[in-house]
């Protein structure tokens, strides 16, 4: 079974690796969202039973006053801040007319004493306080809170578990999602295999389904289906188009043969004259057929390289200069090539030389006479053929590699299939024939199909 050698998307700008992103992503978002909602249960839980402590210890102060008095309350508060203890997380501050009277308590939180609001500030080393403030009389505010450094190291601990098992989880959720997108982009890989060799005009007997009998295993099925269906024909036309030439080839290489045969035999100018053009347009009429026929036959044996060998591409490409070199002189061009040596290829030798005849007969046969033709080979190989000439309508560029594809202005000048034919021989060596943008004349590159992908 032929296998796709190479993806034509690479598998990191892929669905399948998005999809594996995807997946990623949406774990660590799971992650985050989760570590939102616990370290606010969390919060809400230690706030309140903060809240619950305070309001207990604010009621015993405020029965102290109401009991002893403002100096008795002071002595309290001051006996509590000595004796307290070191993990003791309590903080008071009593206020008269704005002057603390006792407490450990810097500054007075900007909390409503007289709405007895209950709130959390900014301490010393950046820990939190939650505590209330009431007021006691006109003259005298309390505030009772307590630190939340438990809290803050509690959810300290807490950021740095989600972290540690979110990167982990989204590590684990990554290679599961690469695993398993490797698999999907197998799966397409092997639809695309189908469009490749319905391309190439070969069967499409890939198997491109599963046992998971999923959406992918009926898509590959279908398309299975519908590209043999295509296959088969384009091969039929093929095959007809193919013994159609050879049937009409015969008959008129023996009719050009009479014709021959009788052009001998008469003396009469005028017949002559008749017969020779009949037998010019039979001739015509078979280079059309034999050119159909190659390019069928090109088509046909598209990655068959049982005739290749060894190729010096540079001396080929030297050669067809040199034989151009003189009837293009004669014809008034100026042909110039800048070959680099040595460049050896896998190939068939003739139809190398047809693609680099071709395009040199097509920048000789298109380019008025004093016209500069030049040929360059580099490695790749990278060969580049290109004239001063009228160049090619834009209309016509997207047609001149197609069958027949010329312009009512040059149909005398040949079928339209030498650069059909040229194209057809280069895709058999993994090469590509493009025409090139550029501002004056024709320019026409060969080079790797991975190139100019």
């Amino acid at each position: 079974m032929t296998t796709v050698s190479q993806r034509s998307v690479p598998f990191f700008r892929s669905i399948a690796w998005r999809l594996a992103l995807a997946a990623m992503a949406l774990v660590m978002l799971s992650t985050l969202s989760l570590y939102a909602l616990t370290a606010s249960s969390v919060r809400r839980q230690a706030l309140q039973s903060v809240e619950s402590n305070v309001n207990t210890d604010m009621a015993g102060l405020a029965d102290l006053y109401a009991a002893g008095g403002k100096d008795e309350l002071v002595r309290r508060i001051a006996e509590r801040l000595q004796y307290a203890n070191p993990n003791d997380r309590a903080v008071y501050r009593l206020d008269e007319k704005g002057r603390q009277l006792v407490g450990n308590l810097e500054q007075w939180p900007p909390l409503d004493a007289r709405r007895s609001e209950f709130g959390t500030l900014d301490g010393r080393h950046g820990h939190e306080i939650s505590g209330r403030v009431t007021q006691l009389s006109p003259e005298l505010r309390l505030f009772v809170g307590r630190q939340m450094q438990d809290l803050q190291s509690t959810l300290g601990a807490l950021r740095r578990t989600f972290l540690l098992a979110g990167i982990g989880v989204a590590w684990m959720a990554l290679l599961l999602g690469y695993w398993r997108s490797r698999r999907l982009a197998d799966r397409l890989d092997r639809i695309e295999e189908l469009h490749l060799r319905a391309a190439r005009g070969e069967p499409a007997i890939a198997n491109a389904t599963s046992e998971h009998g999923d959406e992918l295993d009926v898509l590959g099925h279908r398309t299975q289906t519908m590209l043999q269906r295509q296959v088969d024909l384009v091969n039929r036309y093929r095959e007809s188009s193919e013994h159609a030439a050879h049937e009409i080839r015969s008959p008129l290489l023996h009719l050009d043969t009479k014709l021959h045969r009788v052009l001998e035999q008469s003396a009469d100018p005028r017949v002559q004259e008749t017969l020779a053009q009949g037998r010019a347009d039979i001739r015509s009429i078979v280079r059309l057929l034999e050119s159909l026929l190659d390019i069928s036959a090109a088509q046909a044996h598209l990655g068959d390289i049982s005739d290749f060998e060894a190729v010096d591409l540079s001396a080929l490409v030297l050669r067809m200069v040199e034989i151009y070199a003189d009837s293009a002189e004669d014809q008034g061009y100026s042909l110039q090539a800048q070959i680099q040596p040595d460049l050896v290829i896998q190939g068939n030798v003739l139809q190398l030389e047809r693609i680099v005849s071709n395009l040199l007969d097509n920048a000789l046969k298109f380019s008025p006479a004093g016209s500069r033709i030049e040929i360059n080979l580099s490695q790749g190989p990278r060969l580049l053929v290109a004239d001063d000439g009228p160049g090619v309508p834009k209309e016509m560029r997207r047609r001149i590699f197609e069958r027949f594809g010329r312009s009512d202005d040059v149909v005398a000048k040949g079928h339209g299939l030498g650069l059909p034919l040229a194209q057809a021989f280069a895709a058999r060596h993994g090469l590509q024939i493009r025409l090139l943008d550029t501002e004056h004349g024709a320019s026409f590159e060969m080079a790797p199909v991975t190139e100019l992908a």
